[in-house]
């Protein structure tokens, strides 16, 4: 069994911990910037892989370096992801680069791991914002999504 510790529960930490708990042996890969934010959840889970997502010379996604990471992660890899509006930097794959990204989990049998806390943060429109998890639905891929619509509803400083 893994070594789980939570800080606050919350969909994605119940989501990871049943993972854990369901497989013998998992990787869960994060951006390489998310510091805290997703770390506290896991303490021990078999690997744990940052990939590079965010250049802070350009402030704008480092897409080239972000897909070699797909490219070269283990088939079965745990990815996650952001659906809109990424946390910390606001930065996401445009249309056209999220067809390429569900290429790659397509090919390297990856799995996408949604996290889906800022819906119509990032354009305005629920629907626009959600085209990543629609479009690896469409393809086929087997996910998880995390959605919490707490900042939606103004409840985020009504948390305990």
């Amino acid at each position: 069994m893994a070594n789980c510790s939570f800080k606050g529960i919350k969909a994605i930490d119940w989501e990871v911990f049943l993972i854990a708990l369901l497989s013998v042996d998992f990787s869960l890969s994060l951006a390489d910037h998310l510091e805290d934010i997703w770390l506290a959840v896991i303490v021990t889970v078999s690997t744990n892989v940052e990939y590079p997502y965010y250049d802070p010379k350009t402030r704008s996604l480092n897409f080239q370096e972000f897909k070699r990471a797909l490219e070269n992660a283990n088939p079965g890899s745990i990815i996650l992801l952001h659906a809109c509006a990424h946390n910390p930097t606001g930065v996401d794959p445009t249309q056209e680069q999220w067809r390429e990204i569900v290429a790659v989990f397509k090919e390297r049998r990856l799995v996408p791991y949604f996290g889906s806390a800022y819906q119509s943060f990032a354009t305005g429109d629920l629907y626009r914002d959600a085209y990543p998890i629609r479009l690896f639905l469409a393809e086929g891929l087997q996910m998880v999504v995390a959605q919490s619509l707490a900042k939606n509803f103004g409840l985020y400083g009504e948390r305990t």
